[in-house]
């Protein structure tokens, strides 16, 4: 990419019990392979490895990634919901301060008689 990283990218398709260790390594040796003896550890560069493999690396922590996958999708809702009823909330507010009868409101908002009111 540039000259402030390394970058090492590699597809694997058949499975490969120490992929993990192997691709450790081969991480560890691009660092290594950027010092000399005595030198400051000051003069690494950044490095990255991408794996691209055709195999699930650690399948005894499959549900872990699922439940991690759910709660980061239950999260988006919830933000969302937090955000539509900010919204909602807003422009409620501008139809008070623009004179609008509570009627009105709950009928362009759908909030209720007292949630405008709390307002």
């Amino acid at each position: 990419m540039n000259n402030d990283r390394e970058i090492d990218i590699e597809i694997q398709l058949s499975e490969l019990k120490v992929w993990a260790d192997r691709s450790l390594f081969y991480l560890a040796k691009m660092f290594t392979d950027q010092i000399k003896p005595g030198e400051s550890y000051r003069v690494f560069k950044k490095c990255v490895s991408i794996s691209i493999l055709n195999f699930t690396l650690f399948p005894e922590e499959a549900e872990f990634r699922e439940k991690a996958i759910r709660d980061y999708n239950e999260g988006l809702l919830e933000a969302e919901e937090r955000g539509r009823k900010h919204g909602t909330l807003s422009i409620a507010k501008k139809l008070i301060d623009m004179g609008y009868p509570t009627d009105e409101i709950e009928k362009i908002t759908l909030l209720s008689k007292e949630d405008i009111e709390k307002l």
